[in-house]
This record gives C-alpha cells, structure tokens and sequence, in this order.
C-alpha cells in the first residue's frame, strides 16, 4: 500500500496533467477525512456524554464505556489522515512551483 502510494506519487511528479489531477483527489480525499473526522468527535462527545448520564442515573457502565474510546480513535485515526494529505498537497505544490521557475519563459 505504501509502495502503491510512492508510485502514484512519482507519476503524478512527472506529468504536470497528472499532477493537477492528484492535487484534486488529494484535496477531496483532505476534505471527506475532515468531515469524518469532525463526525467521529461529534460521536464521541455524544458517547462520552451519555456515558456519564447513564453512570449518574444508573450508578452501572453501560455500552457507551466501550463506543466512546473507538469512536476517539477513529477520530484521531482520521485526523492523522488529514495532515498526511495536507503534507502530500504542500509538497506537491512547492513541486509545482518550483517546475514553473525553472522553466524558461
């Protein structure tokens, strides 16, 4: 999968089309881990909260004592997602940049 990821990266490097095309998925791919991520916090506050209104109620751990800890590490996992896509569209874009300087005029 990594390797995968190192060719789509050298392929998009060499073909100024592809590599606009790479920067689109890249910034989609950026956006939907984004919205997930913000989801899952969202989940995982609801979770949390609802946890401790059981406990306060009940003085019992119900379901939400295990929901709530997935839900923080899918958030996490997606939020680490996005920054991996936002270093990968930063990189490509000083290449971009740097491919339009040295060509000449």
């Amino acid at each position: 999968m990594i390797f995968s990821r190192d060719r789509d990266f050298e392929e998009a490097l060499a073909d100024p089309v592809a590599l606009e095309q790479r920067l689109a998925l890249l910034q989609k791919d950026r956006k939907r881990a984004l919205i997930m991520s913000v989801v899952l916090i969202s989940v995982f506050c609801l979770s949390a909260f609802l946890a401790l209104a059981v406990h306060y109620k009940t003085k019992t751990i119900g379901q939400h004592v295990i929901i709530a800890p997935m839900m923080a590490f899918l958030a996490l996992q997606q939020f680490v997602a996005v920054i991996s896509y936002q270093n990968d569209i930063r990189t490509l874009l000083v290449f971009k940049k740097l491919r339009q300087l040295s060509e000449p005029d």
